[in-house]
């Protein structure tokens, strides 16, 4: 009667060790996949923290008699980051000098001189397709700064 016994037995240990590991295995998997992931994104948001800087150095340092700006484009070898400039606000409509250089569609006139010179504009980061890279990045941010 013992002799009949481990022989299931063993087969029901070895199928039970099989389940376990294959499980362990899964959970691993998936531990992996979510630290990349996460690894990227903030790699993804440290890019859009340097893209809004760049932009706001970009507007600063504009000439607006040329005209405004309307769009700016950042890459990286991850990442393309496309920023929209949406509107500026001026006071009553015009430039500090009194001109209004910019298309009047991205003129927003304001009524008190304290709020002059802010900028609305969104930026979207998106990653680039490598074979490193499990699930695509795609972060939007919109920002009111004033210059």
């Amino acid at each position: 009667m013992r002799k009949g016994f481990n022989l299931p037995f063993t087969i029901f240990l070895i199928v039970v060790a099989g389940l376990v590991a294959s499980l362990w295995l899964k959970v691993l998997k998936v531990s992996l996949v979510t630290t990349v992931d996460t690894y990227h994104k903030k790699q993804a948001l440290l890019f859009l923290k340097s893209s809004f800087q760049h932009t706001i150095f970009k507007l600063q340092t504009h000439n607006r008699q040329n005209g405004c700006l309307k769009n700016l484009t950042f890459t990286s070898k991850k990442f393309t980051a496309q920023v929209e400039i949406k509107r500026y606000y001026f006071f009553n409509g015009v430039d500090n000098d009194g001109m209004q250089h910019c298309e009047p569609k991205l003129v927003k006139a304001i009524k008190t001189p304290q709020s002059n010179g802010y900028v609305l504009f969104k930026i979207v980061v998106t990653s680039k397709e490598t074979p490193k890279t499990l699930t695509p990045i795609r972060i939007t941010r919109t920002f009111l700064e004033r210059l």
